[in-house]
């Protein structure tokens, strides 16, 4: 299962028309009026060759009216064995980040006003991770992942439901984790320094967090942190191109039952 946040109507169609698997995978979108006046949005896409997995039901909850692009995408699948499993891909509300270069937005507001939006904006995270507590059911599997946007030395523990564990925390316990870097991620560090973002950005903003009777977790990694291209036409002349501001974030799990290794 892919869980991709910030997808836009273009890229969709980009992936439909070059992606060769795409056909391969089930995918979860909000619906095409709503594509057309959303921003960007979440994607769940479930491969089903892989696991031969049947997309049993879905629901998109947005986290705001009218309609916004960010919500808590579910979908609820059956694996061999008869066994089922809930997973959700959601994007919570995003972080204040100062910039200093003359003209841009956000150097144009007062200490009070960035104070201001950055409360605003930390109760509205931590009421949509609570929304995700209350609206995800009581199911002996679930995986919650995505871009939760969360700082513990600012918005404290994550709330998690009964049960859940962050598998980052119990499989590398001493590393950072960090899947938004200024220092090790080359194109942020080249857009941040063109910003004149004056102090490094890291935070393990990206997270899953599970509930898993009848699989066990064997592996979480970062990926994505080479670069793809140089970019010759955006902002910064030269600076290398990576796959996305964010590393990315791999889980693998295996199914319990008779020592079988279904992995996702």
């Amino acid at each position: 299962m892919y869980g991709p946040e910030e997808v836009t109507p273009d890229i969709q169609n980009y992936l439909k028309r070059s992606c060769a698997s795409w056909q391969e995978y089930e995918c979860v979108s909000p619906d095409e009026e709503d594509v057309e006046r959303h921003r960007y949005y979440c994607l769940n896409m479930i491969r089903l060759q892989m696991s031969k997995m049947p997309v049993n039901s879905s629901e998109l909850i947005y986290w705001t009216k009218p309609k916004g692009g960010r919500g808590l995408y579910t979908v609820y699948v059956t694996i061999g064995g008869g066994k089922n499993l809930v997973l959700a891909t959601t994007h919570l509300e995003g972080r204040v980040v100062r910039y200093f270069k003359p003209g841009r937005i956000h150097s144009k507001r007062t200490k009070k006003q960035r104070k201001e939006e950055r409360l605003r904006k930390n109760e509205k995270r931590r009421a949509q991770a609570e929304a995700c507590r209350r609206l995800l059911p009581a199911h002996p599997n679930v995986i919650l992942c995505g871009d939760m946007n969360w700082d513990d030395r600012v918005d404290g523990s994550f709330p998690l439901l009964d049960g859940f564990i962050d598998p980052w925390i119990v499989l590398k316990p001493g590393e950072n984790g960090y899947t938004y870097d200024t220092e090790a991620n080359a194109m942020l560090a080249a857009i941040a320094e063109h910003n004149l973002v004056k102090r490094q950005l890291q935070g393990r903003l990206d997270r899953f967090f599970c509930k898993l009777e009848d699989f066990k977790i064997e592996n979480i990694e970062i990926i994505g942190k080479e670069a793809i291209a140089l970019d010759k036409h955006l902002i910064i002349h030269e600076t290398p191109l990576l796959p996305s501001d964010h590393f990315g974030l791999v889980l693998t799990i295996t199914l319990r039952s008779n020592g079988s290794a279904n992995s996702n």
